[in-house]
This record gives structure tokens, sequence and C-alpha cells, in this order.
């Protein structure tokens, strides 16, 4: 970056977003910042679109609030449908972990209606110490529990209200490989897993070493996908043993009446690896 980089950065975000001010995102606005756009995507390394969204975020945060799609809207002055045809581009600068995102509680239950986002405070700090784009990696963790129960919660960072399964499984495989060092993880890993099965595994184990010995497959299946038709097909994968944690005997399934009632369970298989790997589950009750 050239001398006086933050000066230029804070100039750069500040003229785009006066600029975007009902702006309606038209051509226009575009090559109006253009040169301001490109240069905050050098130091980024992101596009130029990921750009406009993070002055905005950069701006809004400072003025002491997060930014989601209404502030955006009525920002811009623009059609709503404008907007979310850009919508992929907050999932990647939130993959890229550039970008943190949390969950409001809004009646409107849409997606990405309740989606506020904030800038990732090493970027800010960056920006404003002078300093270079930081390379932003899940930290590994000091105990493997610890990776069990942060899988488990990713349901929870998006909150209910929205599920996004994307989100999840990206996260879920980051943390596997932040946590490699742990002999249970690469185990794990090595299973070579769809991300989807290395989820529910992993969800089954957190729910197991808390004490719940069984889990009903229709409500983990709801707490991982946002799609109806992808909870269906995945529990329908299981009760037919066309599932990969089944067919390598790694879970057991307990039948009912209907299947979204049916339970699940870690495998003996499963259970030595944990007890194998100095994990301690809760005594079985006596007869």
């Amino acid at each position: 970056m050239e001398k006086n980089s933050k000066e230029k950065l804070l100039e750069c975000i500040g003229k785009v977003y006066e600029k975007a001010h009902l702006s309606k995102l038209e051509t226009s606005f575009f090559e109006e910042v253009d040169a301001e756009l490109i240069y905050l995507s050098d130091y980024f390394g992101i596009s130029k679109i990921q750009s406009l969204i993070i002055a905005l975020t950069f701006v809004k945060n400072y003025k002491g609030d997060s930014l989601d799609f209404r502030d955006l809207i009525k920002y811009f002055d623009c059609n709503p449908m404008v907007l979310l045809k850009y919508s992929d581009n907050f999932n990647e600068l939130c993959d890229k972990r550039i970008l943190d995102k949390k969950k409001s509680r809004h009646s409107i239950n849409l997606t990405y209606s309740n989606d506020q986002f904030t800038i990732n405070e090493r970027v800010t700090n960056a920006v404003l110490n002078n300093e270079p784009m930081p390379t932003i990696e899940l930290e590994g963790s000091n105990d493997v529990l610890s990776v069990f129960e942060n899988i488990f919660n990713l349901v929870d960072d998006c909150g209910r209200n929205e599920l996004n399964s994307r989100y999840v499984f990206n996260q879920t495989n980051k943390l596997i490989e932040a946590n490699l060092h742990f002999p249970l993880i690469k185990k794990i890993a090595d299973f070579k897993l769809e991300i989807e099965d290395t989820y529910f595994y992993c969800y089954l184990i957190w729910k197991t070493l808390t004490g719940k010995e069984k889990t009903d497959i229709g409500v983990t299946a709801e707490n991982i996908f946002d799609r109806a038709i992808d909870r269906v097909n995945y529990i329908q994968e299981i009760m037919f043993e066309e599932n990969e944690l089944v067919i390598r005997k790694l879970i057991e399934v307990e039948e009912a009446r209907f299947s979204n009632d049916s339970e699940v369970k870690l495998s003996e298989i499963s259970l030595n690896l944990l007890e194998e790997n100095g994990l301690k589950l809760f005594a079985k009750k006596k007869k």
C-alpha cells in the first residue's frame, strides 16, 4: 500500500458512503466512485460491490449501529430487488470473516431481512493502525470439547428465525480444519464425509456429551437444514440406510411410526471412539 494508506482508505470509504446516498445503485453512481472502489478492493482483496458493502458497514458501525438490508434500501433509495441481486456478496464477506453477522428478531421472517452486519474488529484495527489487510482464519480451540460446542452453536449464531445452512456448513468445515491437531477431530476429518454429515455427526456428539443419549431426527434435521425439501431428503436417506453415517455404523436409528419422530444416537463404534480419545460419557443407568 502507498504511504498514508490509512488516510486514503478512510477518504475512499467516506466518499463512497456519501455518494451512495439516494443513488438508487444506478450505473452513474458506480462510475463516479469507480476509482475509490478499486482502491478499496485492492486493499481488502474483494470485489468492487463488496467494497461498497464494506464502506457502508464501516461508516454505519462507527455511527454506533449495525447495518441491515432495511438500512441499505432506505439509504440507497432503491427497489429491494436491486439490492437482492447482490445478496451473495454478503455471504461471501461473512465466509471470509470480513463481516460478522447477527440476527435481529423482526416480525417479518424473510431471507436476509433479519441480518445485521458489523465489520470484523481485526479489519477495522488494520485500517486504523495503517496495517495491511489481515489474513483472518478461525483460531484453533484449546480443548476438543470446545470444538464440538462451537460447531453445535453455529445454528444459534444464525438465529432460529432464519437458519442459513450454507453458513453453518462453511463454518463447520473451517472449524474442523483449524482443529486437526486433536486426534478425534483428525479422525472425523479422515472419514471424508459430506459436510452435512460431518455437521450432523458433530451435532450428535455434542448432544451425547451433554447427556442426551437419543435425539429426535426431525428436530435435528430442522436445526440443520433451512429448506424443507433438504430436511425431508436427509431424513429419508437416513431411514433407508443410504446415509454414510448409517452405512459406516457411526449412528443408529430407532424407528417410530413416522420418520420425523424417529430417534438417532451414536453407535457403539462412535461411543468407543469418544472414550478412546479421552471423552468420558455420562454413566448409563442400571436396569
